[in-house]
């Protein structure tokens, strides 16, 4: 009968391999293990390194066969008869190791071999480790271009190509046995069925640089490398895939990986990153995927662990997802990873153009086709609109309700608002004169991101002195959602750049009816009412009050009021009676590019 306590002797003997294998795939000497037979039974990667094959080629392989040693004196080193004999043997530093392909290296080192106790009679020889090490400079350089090809140099994680080293054993190598996390399942005491690969991206990486600089972004991948990896099991894989993530392999069902994802995603709430005084939360998206051959090679396997990770990303918070083929969202994910690819693309070659709508102002003369000719004299007011350029590849370049959401959610926005604030302002200091003059007011649209972005400021004072134009005829137009998620940032933003004679404007204000409790926080210079109130106006009683008490309570706080998608003359008239400052609309104007002023020419009466 087994004693009870063989299942937890195995497993304490399987830590202390685990912890073993792992150490000796660190140490930077080269070390060999042989059997009883004088064969390499385990050869770590400084070995491969320094014999220059691969350890396929070095499993099975007698020591004679493997290495040519001689002394300082040119004599040939009998590796062999030392194991024969179970005779140690120290190497000096003069030893010369000639390699496969020719090129001699200084080493020295030590053979020690291990007699069983009892003896074992069957055995030929002792079993034995023998240890090299090069000397001089270089060895130094040898093991900082060893270790340079297998890790990542930031993180201290593996890199991308020694990770797919270890998918691929996962892959078509045996399933190994582990108890690392005693998640032990039906099949047998220590069995663990196959692999999870999994992909962590940070969310927001990209804005979290934008807002603190790519030391903070170095630091917070170090911060969270060292969490994952002390998370996961000793028999796991952590490496860095890709700028902003982390590839994990995990022994087990994808059952058993959302457990660990669990563990690492209540380490995230328990702790948090702080960079210069302030805590930030860190949120993860993860997808996973069964590492099986049917889902392909290495590069399927990834790719869905990436599709995977993406459609988590989607979610607001750390998010898990698990990667199945048939799924309806993770197709519609792939054509949104498009977009991702092309904005991105469009950031990095500023592959974007600007467009902009006129504001009406409503004590303009508006007759039943527009804007009469005696409105040519008044002022000017725009707001600045993002499109992305034709590629010339015969599809339409997509417009912003398309390009942006993804953009949002990926953390480019920071990236594309400077954009959009470097050129409106260098194409608003090109109007003619005449035009300049009558300019009053050009609004550009921020995101939620930038406006938490405490740098924002200085970008924003440094391009105003740069283009020349009056910061009092510059609005950003901030909405509703983007104020209230950091409520005293925005205002704290905002009242930093009023003092430089920047204005505000809240958009689509009024989809969210939270929206009178927090407007006497910002200090707002324009509310545009929401056009999805507006294009009510004329047939809800309801709508026509709320525009009406947005507009007084927008009087009350200094503020003028814009009504958005204006569609004719009857709204224009209603608007007038209700008191409502400016309209805007496509039966006012549609987009034409900044700069061009054919607004009047199109709404003049015929």
């Amino acid at each position: 009968m087994t004693s009870p306590d063989v299942p937890d002797r195995a497993a304490r003997i399987e830590r202390r391999w685990t912890v073993a294998r792992h150490a000796l795939d660190a140490v930077d000497d080269a070390v060999l293990i042989l059997d009883t037979d004088g064969r390499v039974a385990i050869a770590n990667p400084a070995a491969e390194h320094l014999l220059g094959r691969s350890g396929g080629a070095l499993l099975g392989q007698s020591l004679g066969s493997l290495l040519s040693l001689r002394d300082g004196g040119g004599e040939p080193i009998d590796l062999e008869a030392s194991v024969d004999r179970c005779a140690a043997l120290e190497l000096a530093h003069d030893t010369s190791l000639r390699r496969p392909d020719g090129e001699l290296r200084q080493v020295h080192g030590l053979l020690s071999t291990v007699e069983s106790d009892p003896p074992d009679p069957k055995a030929s020889r002792c079993s034995a480790v023998l240890v090299l090490r090069e000397t001089g400079a270089q060895q130094r350089l040898n093991q900082t271009l060893q270790r340079a090809t297998r890790f990542d140099s930031l993180t201290g994680l593996l890199n991308r190509d020694a990770f797919d080293a270890h998918l691929q054993s996962a892959l078509f190598g045996e399933p190994r046995r582990s108890t690392a996390r005693g998640d032990a399942d039906e099949g047998g005491a220590d069995s663990v069925p196959g692999w999870t690969l999994g992909q962590i991206n940070l969310r927001q990486f990209e804005a979290f640089l934008e807002t603190s600089g790519h030391a903070a972004g170095d630091m917070l991948l170090q911060w969270v490398a060292s969490l994952v990896r002390e998370t996961v099991a000793g028999d796991d894989v952590v490496a860095r895939v890709g700028r902003a993530s982390l590839g994990v392999l995990l022994q087990g069902d994808v059952g058993a990986a959302r457990q660990v994802i669990g563990a690492i995603h209540e380490a995230l709430g328990t702790f948090r990153f702080v960079w210069a005084g302030e805590g930030h939360r860190v949120d993860l998206s993860v997808g996973l995927v069964a590492v099986d051959p049917q889902v392909g090679g290495i590069e399927e396997h990834l790719d869905a662990a990436e599709k995977a990770a993406g459609l988590a990303g989607r979610s607001d918070r750390s998010q898990v997802e698990v990667y199945h083929p048939d799924d309806d969202e993770i197709r519609e994910h792939r054509g949104e990873m498009s977009w991702v690819m092309r904005v991105r693309q469009a950031v990095d070659a500023g592959a974007f153009n600007l467009v902009w709508q006129r504001i009406l102002p409503l004590g303009a003369d508006v007759g039943s086709q527009g804007v009469r000719s005696s409105e040519s004299g008044s002022p000017l007011l725009f707001e600045v609109l993002l499109r992305l350029a034709d590629r010339g590849d015969g599809r339409p370049p997509g417009g912003p309700a398309e390009f942006l959401p993804v953009a949002e959610r990926y953390g480019l926005m920071p990236a594309i608002d400077r954009w959009v604030i470097s050129n409106a302002l260098r194409e608003m200091a090109r109007l003619e004169p005449d035009d300049a003059a009558r300019l009053e007011l050009v609004t550009v649209n921020l995101s939620g991101a930038s406006l938490a972005d405490p740098r924002l400021i200085d970008f924003v004072e440094r391009e105003l002195e740069t283009s020349g134009v009056d910061p009092s005829r510059v609005a950003f137009e901030i909405t509703e959602t983007a104020a209230i998620s950091n409520l005293r940032r925005a205002a704290e933003t905002m009242e930093a750049l009023r003092r430089h004679g920047v204005r505000w404007a809240l958009d689509d204000f009024g989809s969210g009816m939270s929206s009178f409790g927090y407007l006497r926080e910002l200090p707002v210079d324009l509310v545009k009412i929401d056009g999805s109130i507006v294009l009510e106006l004329l047939r809800s009683p309801l709508s026509r009050a709320v525009v009406e008490s947005i507009h007084r309570i927008a009087r009350v706080l200094g503020a003028r009021t814009v009504a958005e998608h204006v569609e004719d003359v009857a709204m224009i008239d209603e608007l007038r009676r209700l008191g409502i400052d400016f309209a805007q609309g496509y039966w006012i104007g549609r987009p034409c590019p900044i700069g061009e002023l054919p607004a009047v020419a199109v709404l003049e009466a015929s």
